[in-house]
């Protein structure tokens, strides 16, 4: 039996090997471009219901925070993880938010926070 290379004879043409073996041929040019990082925006009513969410919880645990885990519990039916966890990363850039304790996560809304959250509710 005669040994081939490995896409030789099986319907590849000449543009299609040199994308497959990443050469760049004139005709033939990589398609896979490099991804961008997402962007971190949360929309205001994502904010406003993080901002509820904590402060319905914050007197349930007090000065100690509430604790991750429990926050995305409380939020799970109107966002996900992904819009959850960046709500809360625009939330502490811009002081509103603030974290009690790194592990385990722990969080607090500030005082910042409640004055944002009464202009949203006005």
């Amino acid at each position: 039996m005669i040994s081939r290379r490995p896409y030789e004879g099986r319907g590849l043409n000449h543009s299609r090997r040199a994308i497959l073996f990443g050469v760049d041929r004139g005709l033939a040019r990589p398609q896979i471009k490099g991804m961008r990082p997402r962007a971190s925006r949360p929309d205001s009513l994502q904010s406003v219901t993080v901002l509820e969410t904590l402060e319905g919880l914050a007197a349930q645990h007090g000065e100690a925070g509430i604790p991750f885990k429990e926050l995305e519990a409380a939020t799970r039916s109107r966002l996900t993880f992904r819009v959850l966890t960046d709500a809360l990363d625009a939330l502490v850039s811009t002081g509103a938010v603030r974290r009690v304790m790194e592990r385990p996560a722990r969080l607090a809304i500030t005082d910042a926070g409640r004055k944002l959250l009464n202009e949203y509710r006005s």
